[in-house]
């Protein structure tokens, strides 16, 4: 049997990868097609002694997002916690993952992949004479960077 991948949440608490998930899934669905339940949840998750609104109650209880006694799972209430942001009259649903620096390292790294890959697509489509200037001009660019690599941040 496989060790259980964790992650770190914003809130510094860690959890499950394949709970986060899974959790992360059913806040989009709320959010998306039943914002008042999403909204119950999220105001539960910040008080335990906040009362649902009529029968939000029993949508997210059938969502497996809280139990029987109208609790919720301290796993649960903290993968909300970290991946809303919240403001007077404003909700934003994002990441509950804590950006390491190896993640953050990895995001620009594919990020870059896309961009190089991208650029490639559309060199190719260029008759052969200027796939080669643009690929030239391209080696041009990076080499001009080089040169001021103290001053990336």
């Amino acid at each position: 049997m496989g060790k259980i991948e964790m992650v770190t949440l914003k809130n510094g608490q860690e959890e499950a990868k394949s709970a986060v998930e899974v959790v992360m899934i059913s806040l989009r669905n709320l959010m998306k097609n039943d914002p008042i339940c999403f909204y119950e949840l999220v105001m539960k998750c910040r008080d335990r002694n906040h009362v649902f609104f009529w029968k939000t109650w029993h949508k997210l209880n059938g969502l497996w997002l809280v139990e029987d006694g109208g609790s919720i799972n301290d796993s649960i209430r903290n993968v909300v916690l970290s991946a809303v942001t919240w403001e007077p009259f404003n909700m934003e649903l994002g990441s509950p993952i804590e950006k390491t620096e190896k993640a953050i390292y990895e995001t620009l790294n594919t990020e870059n992949e896309k961009k190089i890959s991208e650029e490639q697509k559309s060199i190719n489509k260029l008759p052969i004479d200027d796939q080669q200037k643009k690929y030239n001009m391209i080696i041009e660019n990076d080499e001009e960077e080089e040169d001021y690599g103290q001053y990336n941040f």
